[in-house]
């Protein structure tokens, strides 16, 4: 019976090292499963771009309001530099964690082309959403009436194979050039 015990925690224990994480500013390491059975939107801001500052309230209220069903992560666009991050969402008085780094290839996190881009993970930990442009309280309050829809539920056989891209208005966005060179820090 000692034996099967040490063999599972030994198993749960290598399953639970295995799983990539990456660190926020303040040092708490997360894992894309430390966010299954929650709907998790990650959104990609620059501290230049004037629609990302603009979203940055209504993220705070949308993640206090929801933090039972939803997690909002903020992933900085333009540096990993700690001191730099930390004065930048200070600033913009982001209360949602900011990762540090691009999180791991394992969380199949696309390539923002537009800031700010928001993507919407499943409770399952699947992408099913991307927002391209400022987010909305309609689109949020959306993705919460739509948490009982198969596509954002755990498991659901109804998943779409490609996730959606909702357009900001032209205005509203900024393209991004892919000259990673360019970008100020």
């Amino acid at each position: 019976m000692a034996k099967k015990f040490v063999a599972v925690l030994f198993c749960l224990l290598l399953t639970a090292c295995s799983q990539p994480a990456v660190n926020d500013l303040q040092g708490k390491a997360h894992r894309l499963s430390d966010f299954k059975n929650k709907i998790l939107l990650v959104n990609v801001w620059a501290p230049w771009c004037a629609p990302c500052r603009k979203e940055v309230p209504l993220l705070n209220q949308f993640a206090k309001q929801h933090q039972a069903t939803v997690a909002v992560i903020g992933l900085s666009f333009v540096t990993n530099k700690l001191p730099v991050l930390r004065q930048q969402a200070a600033k913009l008085n982001i209360r949602y964690p900011v990762l540090l780094h691009y999180p791991p290839k394992s969380w199949h996190l696309p390539a923002a082309a537009v800031l700010p881009t928001t993507i919407v993970f499943d409770k399952a930990g699947k992408v099913v959403k991307i927002i391209q442009g400022p987010v909305t309280k309609k689109q949020l309050n959306a993705l919460i009436g739509r948490s009982r829809h198969p596509a954002l539920v755990a498991g659901s056989p109804e998943q779409p194979r490609h996730p959606a891209l909702d357009a900001g208005s032209p205005d509203s966005t900024m393209v991004l050039d892919g000259d990673s060179g360019s970008r100020p820090e």
